[in-house]
């Protein structure tokens, strides 16, 4: 009773309790700011150590958070369409710790990714034919670029030049049937075991030898004969530019009229090949002008509300670089794409095949105003992001002894050092010192200090410039861009299509009963400045997420600190943008709107933020944020894993149980929190019930669902490297003589040297080999994870995300799904559509559903689908063995809330079918995979429950 009236005394004070505690936490946050380099007038830290950054863990915290702290935001709750009822014990909104009533539902109640094939030949073959009677003929060698896909998906190119290839047909390629795809070879003239995808051959080239291959007239191998590599990212994606080599030897089977086709072919692969060199730049050339020229139309007829969004300034440097030569845009677009904005101009002096005289291109670029010297302009003034940006891009420059006697002038202290015997003696790397740099000088002393050191090393000359684009041409790159694609993008995207590496669905038209509703759409941004802050956010987002996986956290916190401060003296995050609420307190901005907000994106960079706070055991701090953004209104979907760390600091590292039972009554009526959310927190808030004597929860009609685990079974093998910080690698056992079922050699593709019946595998790969033998059920598998039930989902309810009749939602020609997709405003825009297809498949259409989406869809980007994921007729076979209701039950989750179900799946899908003829049957079982030392994540629980509730076969599968 006592604890109850202190805590009503504390929410009638609410405001008082929050300026008190902001006020205690205030000496705390201007601690916090000095480690990450914050803001004007907070003195920075002097350097102590050159090697060792200041920590974290330095800061002092005065008093912790309490959740007296939490104020209810002003958040409506979203509109929730009810497609099946699986589940409503455990993952509805609760009041208090009470179930809610889901009301009636609106509707009745070997996985090979592409066929591989090497044709390289087996000279176990050419001794079957006997020996020849003369060497086969080889064909001239063709030249040409390996097609590389988006530098995001590719690992570095560290194949040396002079490397051999492996060339391999890829028959299953919905984007390109006629694809050859490259590998290094081993010693043997193989794919290397491990090997990943170097890239594609031109399919201009493809085209044409492919089919010789398909008809065995030629084998092929290949070589890298060049490779110049891209100093601004790190060796990946498209911006290295590497040709190989392609060497086709003629079959001797072949006739010599067959010879002879194979041979015209080959030389119209050659002139196909000569044509390939330079045809991707003025491609990607022709489709950047395609793109702007389509932005500034619209904007002209005022249409997809870009009116406002390109300024003068914009059609100004627009209009300066098409009047350009053609190798100056080429060489323009070039470094739109370069990691880094500065560059030194030497090293572009014969690096583009599209740009034969750089220096030429420069200086027409210069003359244009469109290019910086960094010795002439360029000049930064205060404290802002883009200042601190461009000093970090001068620093990079500068070679490690430029660096060190930068530091000398800058810094007190000895000056950082950089050779490996010093390092090794406690010197700085030269991230290291980049990063202290940038967090403790201000941006104008670093260039000074920059141009400095370049004149003493005698780098002032015209042949020792460093340039960049200006500002104002990227910036209107980064628009144009943005409007095409409705989402940030690079430039090198736009050549996808020539790749044949993508295709996109064409967007639906418009209805004329639609042009009022349409015209009455907001347009994404209200004016160009909001534009701008968003995607500079963005930039400031993903500048935190590559510092985090490089392992730089003092980086990634010092990149977070106008996201992170605000909320470190309890500011709640506001959405900047608040034209959604008419006088009578109406929306008139749809929802899903608001991720275009600066303010949505910054909390997700706060989220970052916090966890590494909390990793450098800063959790008073860490609490304080979470409070804030939980106070906000902004990233609603994130609310449940605010809740799960803001109760966790509480309960776990600030001693505060009763603080954070009160955080978890929050967080269980918080409509927002769902999925794997929300079963972490019933489960926390049942482990919590004994410590705050909250007997409620042992009568919570949700506690046996919390607890409750999946039927367990176990293989038997032994981890090779369960010791390292890898994924585990498995030996399993197999008997020579086993003739009664048991694991056979074919199963795995024994190494070389192993010894007697072992063979190493994965863990998944490893539990489909045992579900394969008859003895285990005898199933087919696949390792597909979420995939599988987001491709179903695509290819089922294909026909309702590419409807037309939901104004706004396709705003332009490169979207794979519309613009409310995984939002909570999705389903209800579509509540009777999708109540009609999930009856459909209840009625057992689900495999004319997937056949008629497949025949009209095959090979396009939809959202979610994986085309290589497995045939038609196996992902028919599946939907079959899943069950109607039991599929329609599942799908019917994915369309209230697809968002929150992505990810967690089961590792495998398993299935068969029993019996033959027309009393044939399919069985579907689901299997999550998981080592001796490897435990359930509460997404993953959440999956379990729900394929539980809706009657499919579940395991959990523990490989010991």
């Amino acid at each position: 009773m006592a604890r109850g009236k202190k805590r009503a005394a504390a929410a009638s004070a609410e405001e008082d309790a929050v300026v008190d505690a902001a006020a205690e936490m205030l000496p705390m946050v201007q601690r916090t700011l000095r480690f990450f380099g914050g803001g004007g007038g907070i003195d920075r830290p002097r350097r102590n150590n050159p090697g060792v950054p200041t920590s974290p863990s330095h800061i002092a915290v005065l008093e912790p958070p309490s959740a007296a702290m939490y104020r209810p935001p002003a958040l409506a709750a979203p509109e929730r369409v009810v497609f099946t009822r699986l589940g409503e014990r455990w993952r509805t909104p609760t009041g208090g710790y009470e179930g809610e009533k889901v009301p009636e539902a609106l509707v009745a109640t070997t996985s090979s990714s592409s066929d591989l094939t090497n044709v390289v030949s087996d000279p176990a073959d050419d001794d079957d034919r006997g020996t020849p009677t003369a060497a086969p003929p080889t064909l001239d060698p063709i030249s040409m670029p390996l097609r590389r896909g988006p530098r995001r998906k590719m690992r570095p190119f560290t194949t040396p030049v002079g490397a051999a290839l492996t060339i391999a047909r890829e028959r299953d390629n919905p984007a390109d049937a006629r694809a050859l795809r490259c590998f290094e070879a081993d010693g043997n003239g193989n794919a290397a075991v491990d090997g990943e995808s170097l890239g594609y051959v031109p399919r201009v080239v493809s085209a044409h030898v492919s089919p010789l291959i398909d008809a065995g007239l030629v084998t092929v191998t290949g070589r890298v004969v060049r490779c110049a590599m891209n100093d601004a990212v790190d060796g990946g994606g498209e911006d290295v530019d590497v040709e190989i080599e392609l060497v086709a030897t003629a079959s001797n089977a072949a006739d010599a009229t067959a010879t002879e086709k194979a041979a015209a072919s080959w030389r119209a692969a050659a002139t196909a090949a000569a044509s390939s060199s330079d045809a991707l730049p003025d491609k990607l050339r022709a489709r950047l002008w395609e793109i702007i020229d389509g932005v500034v139309e619209s904007s002209r007829r005022n249409q997809n509300q870009n009116q406002s969004l390109l300024t003068s300034r914009d059609a100004i440097v627009i209009e300066d670089l098409r009047l350009c030569s053609a190798p100056a845009q080429a060489l323009a677009i070039r470094l739109s794409r370069r990691k880094m904005t500065w560059t030194r101009a030497r090293s572009l002096r014969g690096k583009f095949r599209e740009v034969p005289d750089a220096d030429a291109a420069l200086r027409e670029l210069w003359e244009r105003g469109l290019l910086v010297n960094g010795d002439d302009g360029g000049d930064v003034d205060g404290d802002d992001d883009e200042s601190i940006a461009d000093a970090e891009g001068r620093l990079r420059l500068l070679t490690p002894a430029q660096l060190s006697a930068a530091a000398k002038r800058l810094l007190p202290g000895p000056p950082g050092v950089f050779s490996a015997t010093e390092r090794k003696r406690g010197g700085a790397s030269k991230a290291s010192l980049v990063s202290e740099l940038l967090s403790t000088v201000a941006p104008a002393r670093v260039v000074d200090a920059w141009r400095a050191v370049r004149r003493e090393d005698g780098e002032d000359g015209e042949d020792d410039a460093v340039v960049r684009l200006t500002p104002a041409l990227t910036r209107a790159f980064r628009t144009a861009l943005f409007l095409a694609y409705c989402r940030p993008s690079d430039v090198g995207e736009l050549s996808m299509e020539d790749l044949g590496m993508v295709r996109y669905v064409k967007p639906p038209p418009i209805e004329k009963d639609d042009d009022d509703a349409a015209a009455s759409v907001p347009p994404l941004f209200a004016t160009r400045a909001d534009l701008d802050a968003y995607l500079d956010a963005v930039a400031e987002s993903a500048a935190v997420d590559a510092a985090v996986d490089a392992g730089d956290e003092a980086g990634a916190l010092r990149l977070s600190r106008r996201a992170l401060a605000p909320l470190l003296i309890g500011a709640a995050p506001a959405r900047a943008r608040r034209d959604d609420v008419d006088v009578d307190g109406r929306q008139t901005m749809p929802s899903y709107l608001r991720r275009f907000d600066p303010a949505h994106v910054r909390a997700r960079t706060a989220t970052t933020a916090v966890g590494l706070l909390e990793r450098a055991g800063e959790h008073a701090a860490a609490t304080t944020a979470l409070l804030s953004l939980l106070s906000g209104d902004v990233c609603p979907e994130k609310r449940g894993a605010w809740y799960d760390r803001a109760s966790t600091n509480f309960n776990t590292h600030l001693g505060k149980p009763a603080d954070a039972s009160e955080m978890l009554d929050h967080a269980l009526a918080d409509p927002w929190v769902r999925v794997g959310d929300r079963v972490a927190l019933l489960r926390r808030a049942a482990r919590l019930a004994k410590k705050t004597k909250n007997w409620r929860v042992a009568v919570a009609a949700w506690r046996e669902d919390a607890h409750w685990d999946a039927p367990v079974e176990r293989i038997d093998a032994r981890a090779m490297n369960a010791d390292a910080r890898e994924k585990n690698k498995y030996v399993n056992v197999v008997e020579e003589d086993d003739d009664d079922g048991g694991l056979e050699d074919d199963l795995f593709s024994r190494p070389q040297g192993a010894v007697g019946g072992e063979c190493v595998v994965s863990v998944e790969a490893l539990a489909l080999a045992h579900y394969s033998v008859a003895a285990n059920g005898g199933w087919r598998g696949a390792h597909c994870e979420t995939s599988l039930w987001t491709t179903l989902f695509g290819l089922l309810f294909a026909d309702v995300i590419f409807c037309g009749g939901v104004p706004g939602t396709f705003r332009g020609p490169f979207q794979s799904a519309p613009l409310d997709f995984d939002t909570d405003a999705f389903a209800p825009a579509r509540a009777t559509r999708l109540a009609a297809a999930l009856r459909d498949i209840r009625g057992g259409a689900a495999r004319t559903r997937l056949s008629a989406a497949w025949r009209e869809h095959r090979g396009a980007a939809i959202a979610g689908v994986s085309w290589t994921l497995m045939s038609l007729d196996d992902l028919c076979d599946v939907a079959e063995g899943i069950g109607r209701d039991a599929l329609a039950s599942m799908m019917g989750l994915l369309a209230e809330d697809r968002r929150g179900w992505v990810g967690g799946a089961p590792d495998l899908i398993l299935w068969r079918r029993r019996g033959s003829g027309a009393g044939a049957r399919a069985e579907v079982k689901c299997v999550e995979v998981k080592s001796a030392n490897d435990r359930l994540s509460d997404q993953q629980r959440a999956w379990l429950l729900a394929l539980r509730d809706a009657g499919v076969d579940v395991v959990v599968c523990k490989v010991m």
